[in-house]
């Protein structure tokens, strides 16, 4: 018999305990509340951004792969970006509901390199046409023309050398246009040397004007003619650039041309110049050998040549025999009065020359 059956039988068991107290429950947590629902936002400009990448990405490809495809006109629609951004912001704008907009900086300014990368790409066919190599090819082969196209003409003209400019205005040209294509816009320069001297302008404007004779037969539009010539001791040069100088007889031209004599005080001088330089000295000399109480002698029937020859002679009068003629600098003036107050011509040594005082003996 176990122990616990014999203390059963005894009745005498474990002593009774008392009433169990209730268990205490941990206090529960407060239950957190739903979280609240996300607001949605809404890029704007995102879109635009990827409707540009996606046309010109296209564009280039089809430029590639389709030889026709005129990709500047794709360029030149570029501004249509912006007006895509802004139709874009303005739906956004009334159709914002419960979503918040946020402008996709980002995207915008992608959208504006695009824009202008568009534009810099339609410019530069059209600076390349005006700027490029078959410009300048097209022009030169016109001045080539030009000069072959003259030349049986003009080589009985004594011609020593011909150069032609030839300048084609606007963007759009033919490369193998011809010189009757050439319009009055365009820009079509004849420069011409004679070859060997002439003794005055007269002789040099007849040259002249048989060389525009024949440049006239050829239908071109030349803007002008520059005609040049002379030797070591006399320069002749003549400018033709309006209509009515292509009408000009030889005479006319010869007014129109000019005419360098070089010396060796003063180098380079106008023939007017010159001739007063002249007409000063002759009668400076002929003062300082003549006596003074003479009259002065009529010396050319031009009025500025005669003037200029008396103050050439008061001013040797004044200087007396045995002294230089001033070659200029402060020696005094001479014949800038000659021509009158509108065709003064101012020349070295052409001041009045004051009194020289007497050698000592």
């Amino acid at each position: 018999m176990t122990q616990e059956h014999f203390e059963d039988t005894l009745g005498c068991g474990p002593a009774p305990q008392g009433p169990v107290p209730p268990r205490a429950e941990p206090a529960s947590a407060p239950q957190a509340s739903p979280p609240a629902p996300r607001q949605r936002v809404r890029r704007v400009g995102t879109f635009t951004m990827g409707v540009a990448l996606i046309v010109a990405g296209l564009s280039i490809c089809a430029s590639l792969i389709l030889p026709g495809f005129d990709i500047t006109l794709v360029a030149k629609l570029a501004p249509l970006v912006l007006v895509a951004l802004g139709f874009e912001v303005l739906f956004w704008s009334t159709h914002q509901g419960s979503m918040k907009i946020k402008y996709d900086f980002m995207s915008m300014f992608v959208c504006f390199v695009l824009l202008c990368a568009s534009i810099g790409a339609a410019a530069v066919p059209t600076l390349w046409r005006y700027f490029g190599p078959d410009r300048q090819m097209t022009e030169n082969r016109l001045a080539n023309e030009l000069v072959d196209a003259a030349y049986p003409a003009l080589k009985s003209q004594n011609l020593r050398n011909m150069s032609v400019n030839v300048s084609l205005t606007g963007v759009e040209f033919d490369t193998d246009m011809a010189l009757s294509q050439l319009t009055a816009q365009d820009y079509v320069g004849v420069t011409v040397t004679l070859r060997g001297s002439f003794d005055d302008t007269d002789g040099f404007a007849a040259a002249c004007r048989g060389v525009l004779d024949v440049l006239r037969g050829l239908e071109v539009p030349i803007r002008y003619v520059d005609f040049f010539a002379g030797d070591e001791a006399n320069h002749y040069a003549l400018s033709v650039s309006s209509r009515y100088d292509w009408d000009a007889s030889a005479a006319q031209l010869a007014e129109m041309a000019s005419h360098e004599v070089y010396t060796e005080n003063e180098g380079w001088m106008e023939e007017q110049d010159y001739q007063l330089q002249q007409a000063y000295e002759e009668g400076w000399y002929l003062a300082a050998e003549s006596d003074p109480a003479e009259p002065v002698p009529e010396w050319s029937e031009s009025a500025v040549l005669q003037r200029a020859f008396e103050m050439g002679w008061n001013a040797g009068c004044k200087a007396r025999e045995g002294y230089e003629l001033p070659t200029g600098g402060e020696s005094g003036p001479g014949p800038e009065d000659a021509a009158g107050p509108e065709e003064a011509v101012v020349m070295p040594g052409d001041a009045a020359v004051e009194a020289v005082p007497e050698a000592e003996s």
